[in-house]
């Protein structure tokens, strides 16, 4: 199983099907079948973060369908997952992409092929 898949089944045992990374870590952290699986080495730019925290927070996004809900706990954002909020966020991101450019109707180089 991915990341994704743990955190999807961890937010669903949380109150709400909601919580912060912390929340979901501590999920993990708890679960025999999850916790023999997890990276403790440190990771290269921090070594008081263990790799799969690192793991964990780069599964946490839009496009995987992780919502932030607008709420804070201390100075975590609590989030929640919509397993239609891929479908929305890559709707939303061809949008803003805009009219491809016109073709360059100028002098060729010689040297392009």
């Amino acid at each position: 199983m991915t990341f994704k898949a743990w955190a999807v089944n961890a937010l669903k045992t949380l109150p709400g099907e909601q919580g912060t990374l912390e929340d979901i870590g501590a999920v993990f952290l708890a679960d025999p079948a999850i916790a023999p699986k997890l990276d403790h080495r440190p990771t290269k730019d921090s070594q008081a973060v263990p790799r799969w925290r690192s793991s964990l927070a780069s599964a946490l996004k839009p496009y995987n369908g992780f919502i932030n809900t607008g709420a804070k706990k201390g100075k975590l954002t609590v989030l929640g997952y919509d397993p239609h909020g891929t479908a929305a966020f890559k709707c939303r991101r061809a949008a803003r992409k805009g009219q491809p450019g016109l073709l360059y109707l100028g002098r060729r180089s010689r040297n392009a092929n």
